[in-house]
């Protein structure tokens, strides 16, 4: 059975097997802590055929790996439907608590949603009542009666914990709003392009009809009181959400539209991603008020901005941003390509911190770059002055600098780090090699792209 595994898994299966070698009159092999097993195949989770391999090596092995192979599942269309209910009764006698394994669930709209996921769920979803997370595809709440639908998976599956809308279509506030407050043990959202709409005309018309709604049809908060009118939909449970992510939509000001004018939703916050691209004039006073918004509360902050982040106002706003309980601040991923883009963002939030932080214990900044001259694109200057002050100011501040990739087809490794390492001639001095570090994770020291 171990010669059907891989080279990968060889190595572990000496050490980690169950045969009893003293039984045949060997000393016993020492066996691995469980908890190490457990590492060693939670990092094999994207690697399906080794995990399959592992499966058959010991009885030790098998709930984790079952885990990471049978975790995920992802239906479009009836036909999926129709196979998952016979895979549940076929398969399910010979492995007991099948479905306790499967975590993830996705909806992919690639069929009219309406043929199979409305007015009612599909009957086999009542045997997945260890759902935590749910992803949403190409979803359009306008195909079918919305809130029924979203109303029966909150109470399928009531551990949801996080949930993914992913290139997303919707028409009014309510859509979002309802759906939030329906998952009680909701605590992570990301939004993946999360407002499509087909032209900015389009978007300028629907935004204004949404600012109008917004005005009049939110929720008055008062306090931990939280009224609306009309609804069965218990609004106070949007509260617990501490992790946000916004993907690299055009229109996330909808989406932020929508969190901003519920604050509630956001008090809460900790760890948020944000990656905007193109701040229009007309969504930058939203931008910035959400950003200050989330800079209340948050703890752990990974931001990239991308276009119309030269002006002024904007470059202002970041400035005085304040972050109160910000320990970790995270640029990335920067792509600095042969042009010239407009970065003075970063050193305007770093200037940020030096004003307002008193808890900040790292920045990090990823770098995609297409050779050594493109590292000319970002203000080092001063980015190197504003990282200096936080030397000077934080005891125990670091400074991390990863390379992820590079265009250049052959760039010595080392003379990457040294390049950056030289631009940072003054935080270099104050932070030393222990708490400054320059990497480019490659295999070998040469760059291959």
């Amino acid at each position: 059975m171990c010669d059907t595994t891989s080279e990968h898994v060889r190595p572990l299966v000496i050490v980690a097997t169950d045969f009893d070698a003293s039984a045949h009159g060997q000393p016993g092999l020492p066996e691995l802590p469980i908890e190490l097993s457990d590492y060693i195949l939670d990092n094999l989770w994207n690697d399906r055929r080794t995990l399959e391999a592992c499966s058959l090596v010991c009885r030790t092995w098998l709930p984790t790996t079952r885990l990471h192979l049978f975790h995920a599942l992802s239906l479009s269309g009836r036909h999926e439907v129709s196979h998952l209910e016979s895979t549940l009764h076929g398969r399910l006698p010979t492995i007991p608590d099948f479905t306790r394994y499967i975590r993830s669930l996705s909806l992919v709209s690639i069929y009219p949603l309406e043929d199979w996921l409305g007015p009612t769920l599909p009957s086999s979803f009542q045997q997945l009542g260890h759902i935590r997370h749910l992803r949403l595809t190409r979803f359009t709440p306008t195909c079918f009666e919305w809130q029924p639908v979203v109303e029966e998976l909150a109470v399928l599956f009531p551990d949801i914990s996080e949930l993914c809308l992913e290139d997303i279509r919707m028409d009014e506030p309510r859509r979002l709003r309802h759906m939030l407050s329906a998952f009680p043990a909701l605590s992570a959202l990301k939004v993946t392009s999360g407002i499509w709409l087909s032209n900015a005309s389009q978007f300028a018309t629907i935004r204004r009809h949404w600012v109008d709604e917004l005005e009049s049809d939110l929720p008055q908060v008062l306090g931990d009181e939280v009224l609306e009118s009309g609804t069965s939909v218990d609004v106070k449970r949007m509260v617990q959400i501490r992790k946000l992510e916004l993907g690299h939509g055009l229109y996330n000001d909808a989406t932020a539209l929508l969190l901003l004018n519920a604050p509630f939703q956001l008090r809460a916050l900790e760890q948020a991603r944000i990656s905007w691209t193109y701040i229009r004039d007309s969504a930058l006073p939203i931008f910035t008020s959400f950003l200050a918004k989330c800079a209340e509360t948050v703890m752990d902050l990974q931001i990239m901005l991308n276009g119309y982040t030269s002006r002024e106002p904007l470059l202002n706003a970041l400035r005085a941003l304040q972050f109160p309980e910000l320990r970790t601040l995270h640029f990335g991923i920067v792509h600095l390509p042969g042009g010239i883009p407009d970065m003075r963002w970063i050193p305007a939030m770093l200037r940020s911190l030096q004003n307002n932080s008193t808890n900040i214990q790292q920045i990090k900044l990823s770098l995609n770059i297409a050779g050594l001259d493109s590292l000319g694109v970002l203000s080092w200057r001063d980015i190197d002055a504003q990282l200096s002050a936080l030397a000077e100011q934080f005891m125990g501040f670091t400074l991390s600098i990863v390379v992820t990739s590079c265009l250049d087809e052959v760039l010595v490794r080392a003379d990457v780090v040294e390049d950056i390492k030289n631009r940072l001639e003054h935080a270099r001095e104050l932070l030393g090699e222990e708490r400054l570090e320059v990497t480019c994770p490659q295999e070998n020291d040469i760059f291959w792209t």
